[in-house]
């Protein structure tokens, strides 16, 4: 316990995997395997994330739109993210079929 507090007054932080991910994020650094999602652990961990986020507070993470609270809504009151955004899957990442799409594209 001692330690801790010499830290504190130190002020010294403690960090966990979410400030290691935003320090990736913040020196543009990938950070393994969250940011290599067409690898067979990126899958794994984007799905690993998805079910998480099924038991967590929507505010929580702010990768996924919560289907939940979204079907609770009435249908006058829903986004309507094709239509107005253009957005194809906002409950998923589709990344084979993006993937796809780029490399289909002829520059």
């Amino acid at each position: 316990m001692d330690f801790w507090v010499a830290l504190q007054l130190r002020t010294a932080r403690a960090s966990g995997l979410r400030d290691d991910l935003t320090a990736h994020l913040e020196a543009s650094r990938f950070h393994f395997p969250t940011d290599v999602v067409d690898s067979r652990s990126g899958l794994e961990d984007i799905k690993r994330m998805q079910s998480e986020h099924e038991v967590m507070k929507p505010y929580d993470h702010f990768f996924f739109v919560n289907k939940a609270k979204y079907e609770r809504r009435p249908h006058n009151r829903r986004v309507l993210y094709w239509d107005k955004l253009s957005i194809k899957y906002p409950f998923t990442f589709e990344y084979e079929e993006l993937v796809n799409d780029w490399l289909a594209a002829k520059v």
